[in-house]
């Protein structure tokens, strides 16, 4: 099974902070800009502005990653995790987690506005990639005048932010925690994004992206993200809940799954779900031990990475890989393995698990 969210658009776009950039280079070469940016804040920012703890998000994640989401009862999507007195405390450290560069939760993405046409960007927004959001997320740093982070952390599509990071951007931070993650999309991922791109594609009504005066194709939206969620799905905890439940006509867990689908689809821009897909398809720090443990060679930061073992997106096997060639680069580097049944997003869910490490680590020396 995976972690739902029930938060409405106007309530993952609400009560953030904003801050505009300017041009910047992406990886393909090209400059875009400005971009605006929008965060989240907890905690407060110490004197010397060494306590920042930075969130990436995963794809369907936002900025909301504690207390609650507005006007609602809706806790924010690891708020057990982050908060006052949880295991990453906000009474003593400065959170922060801002929307992804190409994004829908306010940061410029395909569904901003384009400032040079007054329309929206759509299909003229430009195919990004994971250093492309790690580079925004320096910018963001630059802004607040934070130079090293005490730690960045996050999961999935937030976890490969993190290897990025390590890649990139390595004297930015003094800990990594990569969380079911891989240094480069397993093939099968690949295949089945490929499943989620020609789905969207083949819908006369996607109109190469430029669907914004029509409205976006909601019903293929999200028979995609239903195509994407059996990729990480746990076998185990489907047949736990739903078995072969029949519930108004169809199986319980075709129901559940459409309709959590569906509520995604009129919340989340379908360009942005194709682009970040593709960062993903594309990320790749290394296909063997040499070309990896190049890519991981910098920085003097402290490594934790955490693997889900019933994890069928991204083995454990990945994970350590990524700490084996830190080793081999005389880094620090260690190993945790949630031993769960809940499948790939078993970080979300099984906290009083992956806290304790996670806090042991961000508070020693």
């Amino acid at each position: 099974m995976t972690t739902y969210i029930d938060a409405t658009y106007e309530q993952r776009i609400t009560d953030l902070e904003k801050i505009t950039i300017g041009e910047f280079k992406l990886s393909n070469g090209d400059f875009f800009g400005p971009v605006d940016v929008a965060y989240k804040t907890y905690g407060k920012l110490s004197e010397k502005k060494d306590n920042t703890i930075f969130v990436c998000h995963s794809i369907s994640g936002d900025c909301h990653v504690s207390d609650f989401y507005p006007n609602s009862t809706i806790p924010g999507w690891w708020s057990k995790l982050i908060g006052p007195g949880k295991y990453i405390d906000t009474n003593k450290f400065f959170v922060i987690c801002p929307n992804v560069f190409g994004g829908c939760y306010g940061t410029t993405g395909p569904s901003s506005i384009n400032p040079k046409t007054g329309k929206r960007y759509g299909s003229a927004f430009p195919k990004f990639s994971l250093k492309d959001v790690v580079t925004c997320h320096q910018k963001v740093l630059e802004y607040l005048g934070i130079t090293k982070v005490n730690a960045v952390l996050g999961g999935s599509f937030g976890g490969t932010q993190v290897l990025a990071w390590m890649a990139y951007y390595p004297d930015s931070m003094k800990k990594a925690i990569p969380i079911a993650c891989s240094p480069s999309t397993p093939v099968s991922s690949v295949a089945f994004n490929s499943i989620v791109k020609r789905i969207l594609h083949n819908d006369k009504n996607f109109n190469n992206g430029d669907y914004y005066e029509i409205g976006q194709p909601t019903n293929t939206i999200a028979l995609s993200r239903v195509a994407l969620e059996l990729q990480f799905v746990s076998h185990l905890e489907l047949q736990k809940a739903y078995g072969r439940k029949i519930v108004d006509g169809e199986f319980a867990v075709s129901k559940s799954m459409w309709e959590k689908s569906l509520k995604f689809a009129k919340r989340f821009d379908a360009n942005s779900f194709l682009l970040m897909l593709n960062s993903m398809d594309n990320f790749d720090l290394g296909q063997n031990d040499v070309t990896l443990k190049k890519s991981l060679e910098n920085g003097d930061y402290q490594m934790l990475g955490i693997a889900v073992s019933s994890d069928t997106l991204y083995s454990p096997v990945e994970m350590k890989k990524i700490i084996n060639a830190r080793k081999k680069n005389s880094k620090t580097a260690r190993y945790y393995e949630l031993k769960s049944s809940f499948g790939h997003d078993a970080f979300f869910n099984e906290i009083d698990s992956v806290g304790p490490k996670i806090k042991k680590f961000i508070n020693e020396k």
